[in-house]
This record gives C-alpha cells, structure tokens and sequence, in this order.
C-alpha cells in the first residue's frame, strides 16, 4: 500500500488541476474536507475505495487509471459531475419534511406541556437538522449560515427561559457577538 499512497496522490492532484478544480472544490464535490484532499495529495493517507470510484466517475477514469504510474492521467471535465435534478428536488423534499417535522414535534410538545417556549426551542433543533442535511447533500457553505442561525436562536432559547424563571437576562444575547466572529473566522479557513 506504500507504494500506492505517491502514485494515488500523483493522479488525484493531476487530475484536479487539469479540471481546474482547487482541493476546496472536489473536497465539496466528494462531500469531505479540503484537509482531507491534500491529506491525499501529499500522499500522507489514500481514500477509501467508495472515494475512490467518486472520483473515478468525476473525472470520467477508471479506478485502474488512479493505481496506475505514468504519466499524469488528463480529465475531460471542467466541473463535478451534477446531481440530477430528480435527485435534487427529492432532497429538497426530504429536507422540508424534515424541518417540518421538527415543527409538528414542537406542537406536540406544546400542546401536552402547555409551554410555548418550545417553539423557540424546536428552531436550534430545526438548524441542527438542516445543518446535517446540508452538510450530506448542498452547498457546504451554507453550513456557516446555519450554524450562525443556530447560535443566535440557541442564545434567544437561553434568554427566554431565563426571563420564564424570572431572571431577565437579555446581556446572554451579547455571547452572540464573539460566537458570531469565531463562526466568521472559521468560514474563512481554507480560504485562497
């Protein structure tokens, strides 16, 4: 397998470049990290089978054709293999439903517990869910959105709770203004 880590990395990153894709871009294609494209770049690990057969089919070579040394294999595609429109609306529905279910366990909740803060509480949830379905299917820099609409719905969650207990502590929404700026931070990682 050691023999195989410089020749994988050799072909991944030859077949990238001449797509004119950066790591960023198939990291998001293959839905993993940019760090773990250059990871397989500098041949420091190789992908696993399932990965390596995504990109295969995405620069349009056989599995085969990544084990193989010689010459930098070349790549007819300029741009990832797109999800088919089918595939996306039925993702698109599978994502509503579930934010839509979060919703309808809130008013579930609501009408047993008699507790109307649980509609405050089921919107982080609701982000989570989204969160994680973005994260499988859709642009994962969206996911910085979400996770700063979690925070800020987290922080008014806290806020109402308190001021239910009778403890009026409206300061906790200022917590938003550093988490804010580390999200921002984070979203500019990996950035060229």
């Amino acid at each position: 397998m050691d023999q195989l880590k410089p020749i994988i990395a050799r072909n991944i990153a030859a077949l990238r470049q001449a797509a004119g894709m950066t790591q960023l871009e198939l990291a998001e294609a293959l839905h993993y990290s940019d760090k773990a494209v250059s990871k397989w770049e500098r041949g420091e690990s190789v992908p696993d089978v399932s990965v390596l057969k995504h990109i295969a089919d995405l620069f349009h070579v056989t599995v085969d054709r990544l084990l193989q040394d010689g010459p930098a294999p070349s790549s007819a595609p300029a741009a990832p293999v797109p999800v088919p429109a089918a595939a996306q609306r039925t993702r698109r529905l599978i994502t509503a439903i579930s934010l839509v279910s979060v919703a309808a366990l809130a008013l579930l909740l609501y009408i047993i517990l008699r507790f109307w803060p649980v509609f405050l509480y089921a919107l982080p949830a609701a982000c989570i869910v989204w969160l994680v379905l973005n994260t499988l299917w859709f642009n994962r820099r969206r996911n910085y959105a979400i996770i700063s609409c979690m925070l800020w719905t987290l922080l008014l969650s806290l806020c109402v709770t308190l001021a239910c207990a009778g403890v009026p502590v409206w300061e906790v929404m200022l917590l938003g203004l550093p988490g804010q700026l580390i999200i921002w931070l984070c979203s500019r990682i990996g950035r060229r």
